[in-house]
């Protein structure tokens, strides 16, 4: 048996004596040696085995256990990934991604988990089967990553990679006008307006009413067509309404 603790087979119950079992030498098989050299050579011959590769997940990209469970649990799920990886790290060194690799990798890790395997067992097929490839994945997470579009358009994106044709993420944005409003000053502008059409949700986030932002907030990205920056969009709202207490 497999003791995993000790990381090590274990002897599970012994039976009667050899000879009860008529075990005999087998004359045309002599005692064998192997040189410790041999044995190397053949165990670097072994491709990593899933609990080393779940071991190395966890420590090189800092993944939750969990995740590096099932990422590691299918062979080719684990080599698409690391394939993307590969291409964020490249994207990481020549400054071609702005994003810390460490945020891009588990947004890889996090959109493969729940919307990349959803999709794949909706459609019935395996990771290798799927138009998108890992550079064209990686770029989609480049740019999530950049914050260049919000969850919501990451979504739309994806989707529409999955479909297959023109799996360019850029090109997608670019034909679907995703692309996220970080401009400030643009988004102060919009700001403005929607406090001044909503004049009463402004004075109950003022008397403490915290649920009164998020609908001053779902008024900006209604009106921005949901491409506004969140983050952006809370911090001009905070400032303004602190400005006028």
């Amino acid at each position: 048996g497999w003791d995993e603790v000790k990381n090590m087979t274990v002897s599970q119950r012994k039976k009667e004596s050899a000879h009860d079992y008529r075990y005999f030498p087998e004359p045309d098989i002599p005692p064998l040696a192997f040189a410790a050299e041999y044995v190397e050579r053949l165990r670097a011959t072994v491709p990593e085995l899933p609990d080393a590769k779940l071991k190395r997940f966890v420590a090189e990209y800092e993944l939750p256990e969990a995740d590096a469970v099932t990422l590691t649990e299918d062979r080719e799920l684990a080599a698409y990934f690391e394939a993307a990886a590969s291409e964020l790290m490249e994207k990481s060194v020549s400054r071609e991604m702005n994003a810390p690799f460490a945020r891009a990798i588990k947004l890889a890790a996090n959109y493969m988990l729940t919307e990349l395997r959803k999709r794949i067992a909706d459609s019935g097929q395996h990771i290798g089967d799927i138009p998108i490839t890992p550079e064209n994945y990686a770029e989609f997470i480049g740019i999530v990553a950049d914050e260049k579009i919000n969850s919501s358009a990451a979504q739309t994106v994806l989707a529409a990679m999955y479909q297959g044709g023109d799996n360019d993420p850029s090109h997608i944005i670019d034909r679907l006008n995703l692309a996220q409003v970080s401009d400030i000053s643009e988004l102060e502008s919009v700001v403005v307006d929607i406090l001044a059409a909503n004049e009463k949700s402004a004075a109950d986030y003022k008397a403490g009413k915290e649920n009164a932002l998020k609908f001053l907030m779902g008024q900006v990205m209604s009106a921005t067509q949901g491409k506004a920056n969140p983050k952006i969009v809370t911090d001009i709202l905070r400032k303004k309404l602190a400005a006028e207490e």
